[in-house]
Formats: structure tokens, sequence, C-alpha cells
């Protein structure tokens, strides 16, 4: 599947070189802290643009839920998204899996695979974090996890396309953009790109004001506190 936007350079290319490197240094590191900086001064609320559009727009985020920091009001924005595309016979991928408290839910919302992303190092969570998604998604046969990072997980892709994309990984712009770029390519006709922390972190938030500005072909399609839904309406 050709995609919408150009897939930028992988992240990997300059996060794994060492930290003293000259070159990983302006490549990278500056130019992260420039663009959480643009990100910062230039942070939007999404909900008046997603009611504009005429998007499903939930004014509560909801309850608390145990292990996740995706609240009741949240996950039933995104069950809908799951609802919606179940006559899209590909798979859901999950970019930040944490504990698998969201991997369960989309799991048990539908029969398709549910591919988790999540490396489980650095800033992602550890072993006893690994250990709570393997209590909460065990016995679940249509979960499949790859323990590894989203451009490496999207490099050794076989190109199938997908039916719904959950970010919720590293949140920071250039991350989050290149999350969208490459694994919004394989989303299906009809299918979803869903992004959480929206409101919480200003380079998610800016991800999503890119889209809406320059990508004609994701329609926004349901907002609630801190998780925002686009569609692929091509």
């Amino acid at each position: 599947m050709t995609p919408f936007t150009p897939i930028p350079e992988s992240p990997s290319l300059w996060r794994n070189r060492s930290r003293w490197n000259v070159a990983r240094f302006w490549n990278w590191t500056l130019r992260r802290r420039l663009h959480e900086f643009i990100a910062k001064q230039n942070q939007r609320e999404l909900a008046p643009v997603f009611t504009a559009a005429g998007a499903q727009v939930t004014k509560e985020a909801g309850s608390s839920l145990p292990h996740t920091a995706v609240t009741e009001g949240q996950l039933k924005t995104l069950l809908a998204a799951v609802a919606a595309s179940n006559s899209i016979d590909a798979p859901i991928v999950e970019i930040g899996s944490f504990r698998g408290v969201t991997t369960k839910a989309l799991a048990a919302a539908t029969q398709r695979t549910v591919v988790a992303v999540d490396p489980y190092l650095g800033e992602g969570g550890h072993e006893k974090d690994f250990a709570l998604f393997r209590e909460h998604t065990g016995g679940m046969t249509n979960v499949r996890h790859v323990r590894d990072v989203s451009d490496s997980a999207f490099t050794s892709w076989n190109g199938e396309p997908v039916s719904l994309v959950f970010i919720d990984a590293i949140h920071e712009y250039l991350h989050a953009w290149y999350d969208f770029a490459a694994w919004g390519s394989l989303v299906a006709p009809s299918g979803f790109v869903a992004f959480h922390d929206v409101d919480a972190f200003p380079g998610v938030n800016r991800v999503c004001q890119r889209v809406l500005k320059e990508c004609p072909q994701w329609k926004p399609w349901a907002y609630a506190p801190n998780i925002a839904i686009f569609q692929r309406c091509d």
C-alpha cells in the first residue's frame, strides 16, 4: 500500500548511537528538543475542530482504570472505532501496550488479531510491566506481542493492511509522527488511526494538528479528552 505521507527516517537511526556521538547530537537530540519546544508553544484544543468537523465528541474522560493511563471514556471511544472497523478483515496494531489493559480490551471486542508492539525498555516500561501485560492478555488467542521498537517492527512488517492503529508509545513529536506516517500507511480504506495523550503531550497534539492541516484523506472521527481518532476517508 502506497503511503499518503512520506515516511520519515527511522528514529532508531540516531537513537541507537551513543549519546556522546556528535552526529546524534546535531541530527537527533537538538532536533527533538526544537520540535518539542515548537509543539509546546503551539499546543491547541482539538475538541472544537472535531466538533466543527461533525465528529463524535465526548466531553468527559470518565473514571480512571487500573494499570493504564487510559480512562473509561477514552476506552469507550476507542472501542467504538473497533466496532466501526469490524467489517475490515485485517489486524489491529497497538503501538505501546504497557501493561496490556487496552490490549485486552481491544482483543475482547473483536475476533481480529491484535498486534501489540512494545519493547519494554527505557521510557516504555520494564520487566514488571511486561509481566503484567502477559497476565492481562494470557489466554487470549488473538493477541500477538512484538517485543520491539515501533520503527523496527514496522520495517519487519509483511506489508499486510491493518484495520486500526492505536498510537500510545513515545509521546514526542518525532516519534508520534513517525508512528502515524509509517503505520498509518498500512491502514485499509475506512480504517482508523487513534492517538492517546493528545492533550497531555504537546508532541502528540502537534501531530494531530498536522494531520488536520495536511492530510485530507484522514477525517476527524471521534474525540474524548486526551484521545483523538481519525478515519481514512479516500
